[in-house]
């Protein structure tokens, strides 16, 4: 899969995904600084999935209707790092090609997704 990793978040979990043989860019490495807005469609040209902790995506998503092929939003509290980044991997095993045009939320506690809105678009 692709992915499109936030700078929010770190190197571990990049090549934690890396080293699955997933197709990962990361922020840091290739636009650090920019605008949410300019990371989410660059995310949706190349067609990636946004992996973040920044609530922001969900405002430009479902309230400014701005085109994406999908993200996935941590709201991991009570956790280490590591059980953090452990339940990411698991939500994308199980989950997989399922996350292609939703926007998925991981907490402490389970999983939602849901459809990303009608932009007159399509991942």
């Amino acid at each position: 899969m692709r992915f499109l990793v936030d700078e929010n978040l770190g190197r571990r979990l990049v090549h934690a995904l890396r080293d699955r043989g997933h197709d990962v860019a990361w922020v840091v490495e290739c636009m650090q600084g920019r605008r949410d807005v300019d990371i989410l469609n660059v995310a949706n040209a190349e067609e990636r999935i946004i992996i973040t902790n920044d609530p922001d995506f969900g405002t430009l998503v479902f309230h400014e209707r701005t085109a994406c092929h999908g993200v996935v939003l941590l709201r991991i509290h009570d956790a280490s790092f590591e059980t953090a980044r452990d339940m990411t991997l698991a939500a994308i095993d199980q989950y997989g090609d399922q996350l292609v045009g939703q926007f998925s939320v991981i907490t402490d506690q389970s999983i939602r997704i849901r459809p990303l809105p009608d932009t007159g678009t399509t991942p």
